[in-house]
């Protein structure tokens, strides 16, 4: 027990220093491990970032392509309307002249 006092004693300081560079040590190997796991989570998230992005693209082309043949269908339909009005008038004025001429 004596030589341990007198090894703490004599060299209490170097163990103090010691003590105090093997914590910095394991601090030190702690924060790279904290580093490292951040950036895998970064990474990891840049990845999914880009999923994400790439995934909205691909709803918004769809979006757009579906408004698209909407409004293509709209169209048709208008021109369809359009013509059938057109026929339709062309039939009154058709029917009307032979009515003008059957009764004049």
């Amino acid at each position: 027990m004596n030589t341990v006092t007198e090894l703490l004693q004599n060299y209490g300081e170097i163990a103090k220093i010691g003590l105090e560079a093997v914590f910095g040590i394991v601090i030190l190997c702690l924060l790279t491990g904290i580093l490292k796991q951040i950036k895998r989570l970064n990474s990891s998230l840049k990845s999914i970032t880009a999923n994400m992005q790439a995934y909205f693209d691909v709803i918004l082309t769809e979006e757009e392509e579906t408004d698209g043949e909407q409004h293509m269908e709209r169209e048709e339909e208008i021109r369809a309307k359009i013509e059938a009005l057109k026929k339709q008038e062309e039939d009154e004025q058709i029917f009307n002249a032979v009515l003008q001429e059957y009764f004049s």
